[in-house]
């Protein structure tokens, strides 16, 4: 049994003189293990967390692989899609809205593949909330005058694919309210 790396083999043959022939030397190599798992690294995007941004650009370093080298990388996209990356160390891709994910290996020259690398989870939001139904029971018919100089109003919740971090609200002027986080 051979173990990982390159053996040399030499063989000569010797006759019923005793006489010895050339010596002729061939190589084995022997790879038997796969390539060192990628780390992969995305530098537009918050990876887990919701982004306004789509255009995801991913990184990483070379793997080692000791015997036959890196023939290529491999991503897996939606954990549907596989990409033949060829020798490239880097990857973008514009997503559409919505939660996607990205993790890649290395295959070396007899197809050994890597373990898969960290998962990038990209969640993508581009577009903004819808407008809120807005509703006042002191002033509850919006083309008709009131004697009353207070009120009070209200709004729907839109529908929203990364959630509503908060409103801006504002009478006659300026907004009144910047959004805190959870309000």
């Amino acid at each position: 049994s051979l173990g990982q790396g390159t053996h040399v083999v030499q063989v000569r043959g010797v006759d019923g003189a005793g006489n010895f022939g050339q010596t002729a030397v061939a190589q084995l190599k022997t790879d038997n293990t796969p390539p060192t798992t990628p780390v992969i690294r995305e530098k537009n995007l918050r990876s887990n967390e919701w982004n306004f941004n789509n255009a995801a650009a991913f990184k990483w370093s070379a793997v080692a692989d000791e015997g036959s080298g890196v023939k290529k990388y491999v991503a897996l996209i939606d954990e549907l899609t596989e990409v033949d990356l060829s020798n490239s160390l880097e990857y973008s891709v514009n997503f559409s809205d919505g939660i996607h994910s990205f993790k890649l290996r290395a295959v070396d020259a007899l197809n050994q593949s890597s373990n898969w690398s960290n998962q990038v989870i990209a969640k993508i939001d581009s577009n903004g909330p819808s407008a809120p139904s807005v509703s006042s029971p002191t002033h509850p018919d919006q083309n008709a005058w009131s004697k009353l100089n207070s009120s009070s109003f209200s709004w729907s919740t839109p529908s929203e694919l990364s959630g509503v971090y908060g409103y801006y609200y504002w009478i006659d002027g300026e907004p009144q309210f910047i959004p805190e986080p959870g309000v």
